[in-house]
Order: structure tokens, then sequence, then C-alpha cells
């Protein structure tokens, strides 16, 4: 019966192995194939690039070209949540390094390393882009509208701000009584109050 591969074996024992190596429950095998596979995450970390993590864990543990591939693979896939692309951190990471060439060479003084200069100032426009504008909201476009209501003649009257604006003079100050005037309130009316 064949051994089963690395990420087939139970979880428990792969951390009784990290907690406890000396006690390791995982053969040998097993044991040497995590130790590449860590040692491979740990390169990735430092270095995504595939194919160089694959030449240092072949000079690390003279292991093959096809092993060190698969290793690495299985870095990748197991441990992917140490390293994802980061736009942001790769950003800063170019960002700063721009500003430290900037600052080596504005200590230079010379002619070649004012060209340079100038070449990394371009490199740093080109770096920072343009300022992401953010998302409109779709609330903000909404049109909002406001309505006054009155009681007049036992009606109720619906105004629209926007429009109340537009009215003529005379009507302005009828609405002005209307809403500034005490009602009467009948007997009828206070019935009705007293009621709710």
């Amino acid at each position: 019966m064949p051994t089963p591969k690395l990420e087939d074996v139970d979880y428990e024992i792969i951390k009784t192995h990290i907690l406890q190596p000396e006690e390791s429950p995982l053969s040998p095998v097993h044991q040497e194939q995590f130790d590449r596979v860590m040692s491979a995450a740990r390169i990735l970390d430092k270095d995504p690039i595939k194919t160089r993590a694959e030449l240092k864990l072949r000079a690390k543990y003279g292991i093959s070209k096809k092993q060190a591939g698969r290793d690495v693979d299985l870095a990748s896939r197991l441990y992917n949540t140490i390293y994802k692309f980061d736009f942001d951190r790769w950003q800063s990471w170019t960002l700063n390094s721009i500003v430290r060439n900037i600052e080596q060479l504005r200590a230079d003084g010379t002619p070649a390393a004012r060209n340079v200069i100038s070449r990394e100032h371009a490199n740093l426009i080109k770096a920072l882009g343009d300022k992401v504008e953010k998302p409109n909201d779709p609330r903000l476009n909404e049109k909002h509208e406001f309505y006054i209501f009155l009681q007049y003649n036992n009606q109720q009257i619906k105004f629209d701000l926007d429009k109340l604006k537009d009215l003529p003079p005379t009507t302005l100050e009828e609405i002005t009584r209307l809403l500034l005037a005490p009602q009467e309130i009948t007997e009828d009316i206070a019935t009705e109050i007293m009621d709710t």
C-alpha cells in the first residue's frame, strides 16, 4: 500500500509533530517532506518567485528539480495565507525604494546622479498614479422632495418646497397667514382630540 501524501495526513498528527517533534507520529518520509514544505513556505515569504525557491530548496536538501517543484507548489497551496499579492504593500515598497534611491543619489550631486534622479522622479509619478476616486453613493444622486402640508377649509393641501418659491407673492402671504394663524378649535375637533 503506497504512503499517503502529506496533504492527506490527518491535521492532528501534523499538529502533534509541530508541538512535539521528538515524539512525532509522522513517518520519516513525511517528516522530511514536511520540513521541506515548511522551508519552501518560508522561502516564498521572502521571495515569491517559485523558480528561485526551487533552486534554494534543491541546494539546501539536494533533491531533484521535480521534487523541489512539487514541494514549492504544495507550500504555495497550503500556506498561501502567509504570502498573497498585496497591491498596497507592493506600492508602498516601490515608493519607499524610489525615495531611498533619490536620497542616496542626491548626496552624490554629480550630473549623472541628477539625470538618474530625474528618471526616478518620473518613476515616482508613474508609481503614484492618479488619485483613485471613491465611487459615487447612489443615494446622493436621488432627488429629495420636501413638502409642506396645509389645512385649509377642511382640506389638506400639499406644497412642494421647490415649487413654493415660484408662487406669486400674494399666494405666499396667504400661505404664511395660514401657517401662523391659530386655528379655531370647534367642539367636534376638541372631542376628537380628547378621544385619541
